[in-house]
């Protein structure tokens, strides 16, 4: 990636609990990653989402209909509230291990388009659960920054959403913990103009907006070239191409 450029990434990791059976080898594996990352030049902001490892046999659960039939709809991979606490202390480590300025990682954020009633992402619970993970979340970024980390935490993914999700009771109890919003192909409405957003006091002060998804037209002749730069020589070579120089 920094080849082309690329500074900045939005990365997306699963929880894996800490008394899990290959939590030792998949942090061993993720902070290799993020060394790479850091030693070409590369932030990151670490999307956490779903726990495969709290899956049983591989299956996520499924929302069933009053005869107990699965619907045909999407599933929830939300874990149990009861793996919160354990769930903060993933989100501390990896704060403390791989946070700015020591590590690459500038922010983290939960889960990718959680919208209220139904995510493409396995997001499948309400509000009130989204916030007790991001309290969790928060309070082990909040731990970290104690060691000396300096680590943002936000998401949400559009201004609606992150309203519905943090502050539809009409209080502002999230807005220290909400230190950016996330969005992805904004609409007509700026969420810059936010009074409550813009006069936050808190850690670096006002809610940053962070573009996080967007879709940008590249013309065919760029994305083949992106392509033949990125993709593995043997990926190419099966297509009849031959890398760039």
């Amino acid at each position: 990636m920094s080849r082309i450029g690329v500074q900045a990434i939005r990365m997306g990791i699963p929880y894996i609990p800490t008394t899990h059976r290959d939590y030792v080898a998949e942090m061993e594996k993720l902070n290799r990653k993020l060394k790479e990352y850091k030693d070409n030049n590369i932030t990151v902001l670490l999307m956490f989402g779903e726990g495969p490892a709290l899956i049983p046999l591989g299956t996520p659960r499924s929302f069933l209909d009053d005869k107990n039939v699965f619907l045909k709809t999407k599933q929830d991979y939300v874990w149990l509230p009861k793996m919160d606490d354990d769930f903060q202390q993933f989100v501390k480590n990896i704060c403390v291990s791989n946070g700015w300025p020591k590590g690459c990682v500038t922010a983290v954020h939960l889960w990718n388009e959680p919208w209220e009633g139904i995510s493409i992402s396995g997001w499948q619970s309400d509000m009130l659960r989204y916030r007790e993970i991001y309290k969790a979340m928060a309070n082990g970024v909040l731990e970290a920054r104690k060691e000396g980390v300096d680590v943002l935490v936000g998401g949400c993914d559009s201004n609606s959403n992150a309203w519905d999700k943090f502050f539809s009771d009409g209080k502002l109890d999230f807005l220290p913990i909400f230190d950016f919003l996330s969005i992805h192909y904004q609409g007509m409405e700026s969420p810059c103009l936010y009074p409550q957003w813009n006069n936050r006091k808190d850690y670096k002060g006002r809610v940053q907006i962070w573009d996080t998804e967007s879709w940008v037209e590249i013309p065919t002749t760029e994305l083949q070239r992106w392509w033949l730069l990125t993709a593995p020589p043997a990926t190419t070579a099966r297509w009849g191409f031959t890398a760039a120089t």
